[in-house]
């Protein structure tokens, strides 16, 4: 049995729903029909929060790209750091600096 049969699409207005084959209907977007003060506040509305999600988005664009930048940053840190540890603890112990003299005890009274 289709739709239209059982009697669903009947309220639905003309030109708001297409036959894609025989027992499948799409909705098409709906078209403005009224121009009323509601509606243009709904409109206006509509306006404003896109806008105010594109600058969300804006914004959460730069923080990502802030942080990428801060965490290449670090790394490279990281690695300068590493490399300056590993160069200080692999040296052969000959090759460290050996200590300037020291005072030593020689008497205990």
């Amino acid at each position: 049995m289709m739709m239209e049969e059982l009697g669903f699409y009947e309220d639905m207005g003309e030109g708001l729903w297409d036959e894609v084959s025989d027992s499948t209907m799409v909705e098409r977007k709906r078209r403005p029909q009224e121009v009323g003060p509601a509606s243009q506040q709904k409109q206006r509305r509509m306006i404003k929060n896109r806008e105010s999600a594109a600058r969300s988005r804006e914004k959460q664009r730069a923080y990502t790209v802030e942080l990428e930048s801060e965490v290449q940053q670090l790394k490279d840190e990281n690695a300068v750091l590493t490399r300056q540890w590993l160069m200080e603890t692999l040296i052969p112990v000959e090759e460290r600096s050996k200590p300037t003299c020291r005072l030593r005890r020689t008497r205990s009274i």
